[in-house]
């Protein structure tokens, strides 16, 4: 076991492991500066993700990404060079 960068708490093995293929992030929101839209059509879901853990799964800064929906999932998938092609 380690302790857990938030405090004292310890943290198991397992579950250690999990926070490699798990992040949990929350939806924002953002503002946009259309001004012709009603205020309540300005406010859109955001999400943002950060960190060094992107690289370590292969998302590279100015890297392109390819979203697909599947259900209520988003799953994200960097594109390699010979993929960079203008993503639809």
């Amino acid at each position: 076991m380690r302790k857990n960068a938030r405090g004292p708490r310890q943290v198991a093995a397992g579950a250690e492991a999990r926070a490699v293929n798990e992040r949990r992030v929350t939806v924002s929101s953002l503002q946009l500066p259309n001004v012709n839209l009603p205020a309540d059509l300005r406010s859109v879901p955001f999400v943002r993700l950060t960190g060094r853990w992107l690289e370590s799964v292969g998302f590279t800064i100015g890297g392109k990404v390819r979203v697909r929906v599947e259900g209520r999932r988003l799953v994200l998938t960097p594109l390699v060079a010979s993929e960079g092609a203008p993503c639809r």
